[in-house]
């Protein structure tokens, strides 16, 4: 119950946090596929697509 009085209390707070986990997970993704997975699968696919 704390929780759903937290979430109906401050609204946009939760809606900035859970945006914030998208976008930090998008930057990983990013991370992970520029930086980190230089592999010939990788190059493959981005050249097919």
């Amino acid at each position: 119950m704390m929780v759903m009085n937290w979430i109906d209390q401050a609204p946009r707070r939760v809606l900035a946090l859970i945006s914030a986990a998208c976008v930090a997970m998008l930057a990983f993704g990013m991370y992970l596929q520029h930086v980190v997975a230089r592999c010939a699968s990788c190059s493959a696919m981005r050249s097919l697509g």
